[in-house]
């Protein structure tokens, strides 16, 4: 009875999860060609932080299909460079705007 509960809140979270990172990126996508066609940097700012959002749901999405199979250190150390790599590869766009 358990695990079929907790199965199907996996299951909710997923799709939740796709949901989330499928709007983000139409988001990012059009915040940043308004941004670049408006000279706005508020614009762009939004859609760099539209992209740091589907970054973190891709982890939620990694993180509720790999459920059960990872360690927590394992996890701990996987998402921390996942978020090293996303926050350079921002910083990189902000340092060369």
């Amino acid at each position: 009875m358990v695990n079929d509960k907790t199965d199907e809140l996996h299951s909710k979270a997923l799709k939740l999860s796709y949901f989330t990172i499928g709007y983000n990126i139409v988001e990012c996508i059009l915040s940043l060609m308004a941004g670049f066609i408006a000279g706005s940097t508020a614009l762009l700012g939004f859609g760099s932080d539209s992209l740091v959002e589907s970054l973190s749901g891709t982890i939620m999405i990694w993180r509720f299909r790999k459920h059960g199979i990872l360690s927590k250190d394992e996890e701990d150390k996987m998402v921390s460079h996942f978020s090293f790599l996303a926050y350079t590869y921002c910083m990189n766009l902000f340092v060369n705007y």
